[in-house]
């Protein structure tokens, strides 16, 4: 990955734009549910451009009961865990 000072705002731009399209599909899903949106993904929603910041991911909160239906939706939906060794 190259380093974040060497990309462009332009760059960053394509980047949070194809990660928060990855994100949509579970949004609408649980449009009807009370999620948070946290960390990067919430400034990036309120004190950010889309080119200021680049996210390396969407940090959600939702109550127990959402978060097994969302893991189950995201499984069901192709998404993966990956682990890091």
């Amino acid at each position: 990955m190259i380093a974040e000072q060497a990309l462009t705002a332009a760059e960053i731009a394509v980047w949070n734009r194809r990660l928060l399209m990855n994100v949509e599909p579970l949004l609408r899903a649980f449009a009807d549910t009370r999620i948070v949106l946290l960390k990067g993904a919430a400034y990036l929603a309120i004190f950010y451009k889309l080119y200021e910041r680049r996210l390396g991911d969407v940090d959600i909160l939702v109550d127990r009961e959402t978060s097994m239906k969302m893991h189950d939706w995201l499984i069901d939906s192709g998404w993966r865990w990956d682990v890091d060794p």
